[in-house]
């Protein structure tokens, strides 16, 4: 990774309004700072993702990309406005390119990550919307399935809603048709099985999330 700063930097000095290259230094930056989980790293990625927006500030991957490093720090913050802040990213990348998946299952992730923090319904709901749009164009996504399969499990544990849990498990079983060794997926369906076994006090519920874990 230092090394490749290196070479985007080089770049920059002799094109320092490159979009292209200020985005993937951007991306570069974004992915050592998700191996260190260095906030430092999230910051200096912000400014080549702005930069590059200066040049090119209807273009979508920047955009989406620049919502995915604040979202990702949000995470580790715990922090709502940065979020807050992902939302518009994703918001004005989907305004010029309304059905692109991944933006719209990043923008579902966003939305889910605080309204599990906030415990908002309405937050939930939208997150909802947006797996719904992503499936729409990509209906085997198995990360887009998962994780709206995780958003109807938090929404489901505030309500104490067993129709939720049901959906969550429908996302979770499409998810592994797809991907039947992804040890997230059947992790949380197992975690989900057995939240609604507790609810339930449903011992065949249980026995379920056990498959899942072992």
């Amino acid at each position: 990774f230092e090394k490749a700063f290196v070479q985007y930097e080089n770049a920059l000095k002799i094109q320092p309004e490159d979009a292209h290259h200020l985005g993937n230094y951007g991306n570069a930056l974004l992915g050592l700072g998700r191996i260190k989980q260095d906030e430092s790293l999230f910051e200096k990625a912000f400014v080549q993702y702005e930069n590059a927006l200066k040049i090119q500030p209807e273009h979508v991957n920047h955009l989406g990309n620049y919502g995915n490093a604040l979202s990702e720090l949000a995470k580790i913050k715990q922090d709502e406005s940065l979020l807050e802040k992902a939302f518009v990213q994703y918001e004005n990348a989907l305004k010029i390119q309304p059905e692109h998946t991944n933006n719209l299952g990043n923008y579902g992730n966003a939305l889910s990550d605080l309204a599990k923090i906030k415990q908002d319904e309405s937050l939930f709901e939208k997150a909802f919307v947006q797996y719904e749009n992503a499936l729409k164009t990509q209906p085997d996504n198995a990360d887009h399935l998962g994780n709206y399969g995780s958003a109807l499990l938090g929404l489901g544990r505030i309500k104490q809603d067993e129709s939720l849990f049901e959906k969550a498990f429908v996302q979770y079983e499409n998810a592994l048709k797809t991907q039947p060794d992804n040890a997230d997926h059947l992790g949380n369906y197992g975690n989900a099985l057995s939240d609604l076994a507790k609810i339930k006090q449903d011992e065949s519920l249980f026995e379920k999330a056990f498959v899942q874990y072992e």
